[in-house]
């Protein structure tokens, strides 16, 4: 049981700022391990983005360190989840907002997060930061984009091949903080042993199609810390390379198991630890 992970993360070529914001928690009871990775992009072309996405990594990691007892002595469901989700993606979408319309300057980012416990992982995204589940043999983008290219392969209007020429990839239709309200996408599946998890910004993706992804990224390819490490550096640099010149930022996950699937969830609430602990913001956040 266990989980290996790398994250890497790059101003690129055109910013003065990264406004992209990660953050990571392995927490264990003894027992099974509970993974929680978040991933956020501020909006390109509005002021302050930066704070947006350090704000929201900033709020979720706060949850997951208050929570994480709770999360090993209760059962899990998306219901629960979603709930837990929505109010803390619903207070930081008012206050993100609300500051933007005070100071007169907008703001807003992406969110991709991913939550992996017993056998089962959680997920959520608004705008377009990606989440892939890779096995050996397959890759699956468990978040969905909101951006007007994809409503328009969903129309019909566009292929997928078109969408990602389309020079209107990059117009989103929702990010926290970008309107009042907020509509978040939720996901949920299974845990495969062996298998690898991909959280990104779109400058990481962009550049890369899915068969590409797999061929580079599947889990047996980079059982190993070190590996994975010297793989995102390699892709990010080939991003870059290839004309990339946004943030990019990238977390994997791969699993050793599935993450205590047939395990029982035990009352070690005050024996739970926080085995690692990945902030990946600046210190410029709205506090709550």
């Amino acid at each position: 049981m266990g989980t290996s992970y790398a994250i890497k993360t790059d101003i690129g070529t055109r910013k003065m700022q990264n406004q992209d914001a990660y953050g990571l928690r392995v927490a264990c009871n003894g027992f099974h391990e509970i993974v929680f990775a978040v991933v956020c992009d501020g909006v390109g072309g509005m002021s302050c983005g930066e704070v947006a996405s350090n704000t929201v990594v900033h709020t979720f990691l706060q949850w997951f360190d208050q929570k994480v007892p709770e999360l090993f002595t209760q059962q899990i469901s998306l219901q629960h989840i979603q709930h837990a989700w929505d109010c803390v993606l619903q207070q930081v979408n008012r206050q993100i907002f609300q500051y933007s319309q005070r100071m007169g300057n907008k703001m807003g980012t992406t969110v991709a997060a991913l939550l992996m416990s017993n056998g089962s992982y959680y997920a959520v995204n608004v705008g377009d930061s990606r989440i892939y589940q890779l096995t050996q043999e397959q890759i699956d983008q468990i978040s969905r984009d909101h951006t007007l290219v994809q409503r328009e392969v969903e129309q019909g209007l566009l292929t997928p091949q078109q969408a990602r020429q389309d020079t209107r990839r990059n117009v989103l239709t929702r990010c926290v903080g970008g309107q009042s309200t907020l509509l978040p996408q939720y996901a949920q599946g299974r845990v495969y042993p062996n298998s690898g998890y991909l959280l990104c910004s779109d400058g990481f993706y962009r550049s890369y199609s899915q068969g590409e992804l797999l061929r580079r990224m599947a889990p047996q390819q980079l059982g190993t810390e070190s590996k994975a490490d010297r793989c995102l550096l390699e892709m990010i640099q080939q991003a870059k390379d290839r004309g990339e010149s946004d943030n990019i930022t990238a977390i994997y996950l791969r699993t050793d198991d599935a993450l205590g699937a047939n395990e029982d969830t035990v009352d070690l609430s005050d024996e739970c630890l926080i085995l690692r602990r990945e902030n990946g913001y600046e210190m410029r956040f709205l506090l709550p």
